[in-house]
């Protein structure tokens, strides 16, 4: 038996044919040193190992498949080739197997054959052939946006999911897809972000900037999808030095709704006026799910904050907001005061009168009667 010298990095070759078979029975002993040192010396003895092993694929054993799949993607980049074309295979296993050692090897060369998997009439072939293109990585991003066109929704699905996976390196991709005129490509690709998460929420925040509406409306979508992890920036958004930015931020976090109540309540307290002003039209925009932690804030120390808690009940004119906004006619606060004798106003419910009729010297309650009176058709 010989040893053929290879390029640096490689394994030694043995350049004896004879032990094949017998090594390829080993990799299914019970004794896992023995299969270890068989699949050492397959690896050793290299391309003309391959086609035996790629036989070895068939075999129920998944045990004897993986490692017969770890020989192969040490035999090197030469295993390419007949690879490649057990991705044809009749037998499903083959092509799955053939599928996660090509994704090992982690060819560019593999990419256009794998992304021709993901149309495999079997779905463990498929979900293979997108698990070997995550682990190629990069060289796979642009294919892989371009499976997004397709009329498979299950090829779509997989490069979708495959994207994902890739994570951080596929994200500026898929925010050019936001702009695709095709309707499924732009769904995709929201799909994409929206499970990618945390890595893709400020460069999204970033095409809210975006001079096209409909790409703004996808990028909406898509954050109010990521949904928590996007709430503290979309606060922060709020104080954009671009309008359209901050008007964007503020829809997102009215579409996230519940979850960003608390948030929003926090930023009642923030040192800008207008993002406290946004986030009061934020959590009137999210409705009767804010008007209790807005009812709690009407005790906050702060004057600003109960101002604007005071005029976000107004605008959602719910009745429950009645009995604590008749409190905040007596706040320290004259402001306060008037601002809770509009939002009553506003409400409009008639059964309040008795109660504003006691403090009617106050302009602002006059007003808030002369508002119920007229939009109930009651007399004075």
């Amino acid at each position: 038996m010989t040893i053929i010298p290879l390029k640096s990095g490689e394994p030694e070759r043995i350049n004896d044919l004879r032990g094949v078979e017998p090594l390829l029975g080993a990799l299914r002993d019970g004794n896992s040193d023995v299969r270890e040192q068989a699949a050492e010396a397959l690896v050793k003895i290299g391309v003309p190992a391959i086609e035996p092993l790629l036989s070895v694929l068939q075999n129920k054993d998944n045990d004897i498949r993986r490692q017969t799949v770890e020989v192969l993607s040490k035999i090197s980049t030469s295993t390419i080739a007949p690879l490649l074309g057990a991705l044809r295979d009749r037998n499903s296993d083959v092509r799955q197997w053939a599928a996660e050692a090509l994704g090992e090897i982690n060819d560019s060369r593999a990419v256009e054959p794998l992304l021709g998997a993901l149309w495999d009439e079997n779905s463990n072939v498929r979900e293979q052939a997108a698990e070997a293109l995550v682990k190629i990585g990069a060289p796979a991003i642009e294919p892989l946006m371009e499976a997004l066109w397709d009329r498979n929704s299950e090829v779509r699905d997989q490069a979708a999911e495959a994207l994902v996976k890739i994570s951080a390196p596929a994200i500026e991709p898929l925010l050019g897809a936001l702009r695709d005129g095709n309707s499924d490509v732009r769904r995709w690709a929201v799909k994409a972000l929206d499970e990618i998460g945390w890595p893709a929420i400020e460069p999204l925040l970033g095409a809210l900037q975006n001079k096209d509406n409909d790409i703004r409306r996808q990028t909406i979508e898509t954050l109010s999808k990521v949904s928590t992890p996007a709430i503290e920036l979309l606060i922060g958004a709020l104080r954009n030095n671009h309008i359209d930015v901050r008007r964007w931020a503020a829809e997102v976090l009215d579409e996230i709704g519940t979850p960003a109540i608390e948030p929003l309540l926090g930023a009642l307290r923030n040192n800008d006026w207008f993002v406290r002003g946004q986030a009061a039209k934020a959590l009137v925009k999210i409705g009767t799910p804010a008007i209790k932690p807005l009812i709690e804030a009407l005790q906050d120390k702060d004057n600003d904050v109960r101002q604007r808690a005071v005029e976000a009940l107004g605008e959602i004119g719910d009745s429950r907001a009645v009995e604590p906004l008749i409190s905040a006619l007596r706040d320290n606060d004259w402001i306060t005061r008037r601002l809770a004798a509009e939002a009553l106003g506003q409400i409009g419910d008639p059964r309040i009168l008795p109660e504003l009729e006691q403090t009617a010297q106050i302009p602002a309650v006059r007003e808030a009667i002369e508002k119920i009176r007229a939009k109930n058709n009651l007399k004075t």
